[in-house]
């Protein structure tokens, strides 16, 4: 039967650096790690304003009902993110008639601009059709939209 050695492992100095290395490496990583988890992102209002009017663009020359609805869609989308940035978000049992009247309230937009395009958005997002003239006028509504929205942050 063997016994363990009372007597402590030699410390190997020519594995130190390792070591050394191996723990420098791990306090980097965890600093690292650390400061990218505190910083705060920044929210680019005017891209996201841009990329609305973009929207709302193609959908006044688009050709295709799908596109359309499709541009529409994105547009709203893209303005609840904007609106909810600077504290309107739309609350849980809201309808997009009820949110979008508010929005125009705070960015003075007219009201009749508002239930414009809350009724052109309602018959994209149940895949209704709209015409061409329609189109053009939802598109009239969300210009308003975009307008205030940058006359509101300022970026007119």
């Amino acid at each position: 039967m063997l016994l363990a050695s009372s007597t402590p492992p030699k410390l190997n100095l020519t594995e130190l650096p390792f070591y050394l290395l191996v723990a420098i490496a791990l306090v980097a990583g965890l600093a690292l790690l650390l400061r990218s988890s505190t910083q705060t992102a920044v929210y680019d209002f005017e891209a996201a304003i841009n990329q609305m009017d973009r929207q709302r663009s193609a959908l006044e020359g688009s050709w295709s009902h799908k596109l359309r609805n499709a541009a529409l869609l994105r547009y709203y989308s893209l303005m609840r993110g904007v609106c909810e940035k600077l504290g309107l978000p739309d609350g849980p049992s809201e309808t997009p008639q009820e949110y979008l009247l508010r929005v125009a309230e705070a960015f003075r937009v007219d009201v009749s601009d508002a239930r414009g395009f809350a009724a052109a958005f309602e018959r994209a997002r149940y895949g209704g059709e709209l015409s061409e003239a329609e189109a053009k006028e939802a598109a009239t509504h969300m210009a308003k939209f975009v307008d205030g929205l940058r006359g509101s942050i300022r970026l007119a």
